[in-house]
């Protein structure tokens, strides 16, 4: 199946690219001189599993790297990492559109997400210099 790809670049302009899908997980690995901002894709068609160039998710994703409750969540998001400093957290959607970053926190932080609309969202933490993603349910 072939399912349409539209990419919202930083500098405004947009490009739709075209990807073949078949019933088992695909790879695709692409490269961009521009940054992309978000992506849309058709919800009927597809399931998202990670979008590594987007949200900067490591290529190793370490079970035990951080862990973080309640899942799904209402109002506040509690994370821990393995005993290093958060050098980083970002909150996406599942567009892959940034909605909240954080700069410097403790091994053990509270992310306020009452904001958020319900949904699934995908939280980054930057700890030393890997990036470990996770996705989350905000109710």
């Amino acid at each position: 199946m072939n399912i349409p790809y539209k990419l919202y670049f930083n500098d405004g302009t947009d490009s739709t690219i075209i990807l073949y899908h078949d019933n088992n997980e695909m790879v695709y690995s692409l490269t961009f001189i521009k940054e992309i901002d978000s992506i849309q894709v058709d919800p009927e068609k597809w399931v998202l599993k990670k979008v590594e160039s987007v949200i900067g998710i490591s290529e190793y994703d370490y079970a035990d790297s951080f862990t973080f409750s309640p899942n799904p969540v209402e109002d506040e998001l509690m994370i821990r990492s393995s005993g290093q400093p958060i050098r980083y957290i970002a909150i996406h959607n599942l567009f892959g559109k940034k909605i909240s970053e954080f700069f410097d926190m403790q091994p053990f932080c509270s992310v306020d997400v009452s904001g958020l609309s319900s949904g699934l969202y995908f939280i980054s933490l930057q700890i030393g210099d890997n990036i470990f993603t996770r996705k989350f349910v905000k109710l």
